[in-house]
């Protein structure tokens, strides 16, 4: 059980502060979105214990790649897809007819 609550910017960095200034048994990626997701693995990389979901495993479902190769692994269809860096390519990929979905944040 917590006894504070802050309202911080979520990065890696204030993160690690926290954790160092509260000196929690674990952290729970629960709330706040992809930021959290995206920070289980470096969170878990440097040390902090990650409680509920594995951080390889938020790490497998966040990763389109990884996820779509699983689940051709596992025989579990699933709809045609294709990854655009550039508005032209988003454009040409977008007469499919199928929705277009835009992930600006997972860029290099």
């Amino acid at each position: 059980m917590s006894g504070r609550l802050y309202f911080e910017e979520l990065s890696l960095e204030r993160v690690l502060d926290i954790v160092e200034f509260e000196k929690p048994e674990g952290v729970i990626i629960s709330t706040g979105g992809q930021i959290p997701n995206n920070l289980s693995l470096p969170l878990h990389q440097v040390g902090v214990k990650i409680l509920g979901t594995s951080p390889d495993n938020i790490d497998r479902a966040e990763d389109r790649h990884a996820f779509s190769k699983m689940l051709d692994a596992l025989g579990v269809d699933q709809p045609g897809w294709t990854e655009v860096t550039t508005l032209e390519l988003a454009e040409e990929n977008s007469q499919s007819g199928l929705f277009v979905v835009c992930d600006a944040h997972r860029g290099a």
